[in-house]
C-alpha cells in the first residue's frame, strides 16, 4: 500500500504539470490501479460501462502499439486551439496525421483535432478518431476507426 501511495503522489506531480499521459512502462500502473479499483471483473470494461473512464487506457495502449510499430510520437497543445492526443509522421505526404483517442460515446466531438486539420498553414491530408467504437467511418478529412486497427498505421 506503501508503495501504491508513492505511484500515485508521483503521478499527481505529473498531473499538475499537465504532462499526464502514462506511456511505456506505465502501463503495469494503470492495470495495477485498474486491478485495485475493479478486482478481477473483466465484465465492467467488455460490457462498456459508463463509470469507467478508459481515457487514459486507450491512449496508453495507442501509444504502446504506435511504439511497437517504430512510430515517434509528438504531442500537439495550443492554449486557444486545444490539444491533440498524438501526431505521427506521414512520409508519403511529407505531411503529418494527428491522432485523437476518444473513450466515451461522444467520440466524434473533437474541436481541437478539427482545428489541426482544417488549419491551412499545416497541410494536413487525413486525422484519424481512435474509439471503441466498432465500425469504419469518414467524415472529410476525419478517419473514424476502432482502437483495434492502430496495428495498421
Amino acid at each position: 500500500l506503501n508503495k501504491f501511495n508513492t505511484i500515485l503522489k508521483n503521478l499527481r506531480k505529473i498531473e499538475k504539470k499537465r504532462q499526464f499521459a502514462i506511456y511505456g512502462g506505465y502501463k503495469y500502473i494503470i492495470l495495477y490501479i485498474f486491478t485495485i479499483l475493479y478486482g478481477n471483473n473483466i465484465n465492467a470494461i467488455l460490457d462498456d460501462q459508463k463509470s469507467i473512464n478508459l481515457g487514459s487506457v486507450y491512449e496508453t495502449i495507442v501509444a504502446s502499439e504506435l511504439k511497437a510499430h517504430g512510430k515517434k510520437l509528438y504531442y500537439y497543445d495550443n492554449r486557444n486551439k486545444g490539444e491533440v492526443d498524438f501526431l505521427i509522421d506521414d512520409y508519403d505526404s511529407l505531411s503529418v496525421v494527428p491522432i485523437e483517442v476518444k473513450s466515451g460515446k461522444d467520440y466524434t466531438v473533437h474541436s481541437a483535432l478539427n482545428n489541426f486539420v482544417n488549419n491551412e498553414d499545416y497541410h494536413i491530408q487525413k486525422g484519424y478518431v481512435v474509439s471503441n467504437e466498432r465500425k469504419i467511418s469518414q467524415k472529410g478529412k476525419i478517419i473514424y476507426v476502432p482502437i483495434y486497427y492502430t496495428m495498421f498505421f
